[in-house]
């Protein structure tokens, strides 16, 4: 008679937690990745060569056309990566860089400056007037009312 040998496998048993675990991945610095789509940008480097082809290509730079120049679906998706610490610097000195060509449009064009204005704008630019006026001579109040220092142009207009 013979004796066959069996092999009884027991099964893993599935651990069930009630509580679950964000989805995390921790990155280099402090930037935690919760899920979602992956950054565009891996380090500012790759970044800032797209904005050198950019800037190299492009007659007119424009915020919107270099947020889609880097593949970006929209201008806020580019102005995010500003709050990134480690694209910070390379954002804002490409937008630096976009509002030095508005500012040398708007010096030198001659007929139309509207353009140069609006885009400048909305980097924060204001229409600023000011207005001095500069007083000579005394001023006196007497019952609330502004006394100037006679001329005969007032003494004229006073006899009639």
């Amino acid at each position: 008679m013979e004796i066959k040998k069996t092999t009884v496998k027991k099964r893993a048993s599935k651990k069930t937690t009630s509580k679950r675990k964000p989805a995390t991945k921790k990155k280099t610095n402090t930037e935690v990745n919760y899920g979602g789509r992956p950054p565009m940008f891996k380090n500012p480097e790759d970044m800032q060569k797209m904005i050198d082809d950019y800037f190299i290509e492009s007659k007119v730079p424009t915020i919107t056309g270099l947020a889609l120049h880097l593949g970006f679906e929209s201008r806020q998706s580019f102005y995010d990566y500003e709050e990134k610490e480690r694209f910070a610097y390379t954002v804002k000195r490409a937008r630096l860089k976009i509002e030095n060509q508005w500012e040398i449009k708007l010096a030198t064009e001659e007929i139309r400056a509207t353009g140069p204005i609006f885009a400048l704008k909305n980097f924060g630019w204001i229409d600023k007037v000011e207005t001095n006026v500069n007083h000579t001579g005394s001023v006196g109040i007497i019952d609330s009312v502004i006394m100037e220092p006679a001329t005969e142009q007032n003494k004229n207009q006073s006899k009639k």
